[in-house]
């Protein structure tokens, strides 16, 4: 069962499955440390905290979303986005509070 469905996602935002959206306000960094690795990465601070509905009734993280980050996957064949409730801008896949990966 999927919790997002399938997604749009571009430099202005994200568009789920069932209309919900998330808009951007800014690009913050360029990297991210992902499993102990600095990668390349976009992530964004939202224009709005916010912890849409999805599918299913489900929730993107549980709490408002105040940043968003992407990069792919290790294989090169996918995306993953993470989600954060922090207060500044995220260091690290630590401080997620979802990921959700994308093929």
């Amino acid at each position: 069962m999927s919790i997002t469905g399938d997604i749009e996602l571009d430099e202005t935002g994200i568009t789920f499955e069932n209309g919900e959206q998330v808009t951007f306000d800014e690009q913050v960094a360029d990297r991210l440390t992902v499993d102990g690795q600095s990668v390349e990465a976009h992530v964004f601070s939202l224009a709005e905290a916010r912890d849409p509905v999805l599918l299913n009734g489900n929730r993107l993280c549980g709490a408002p979303v105040t940043y968003a980050a992407s990069w792919e996957t290790s294989d090169g064949n996918g995306t993953i986005l993470a989600v954060f409730s922090t207060p500044e801008p995220p260091q690290s896949d630590a401080d997620m509070c979802a990921s959700y990966t994308y093929e």
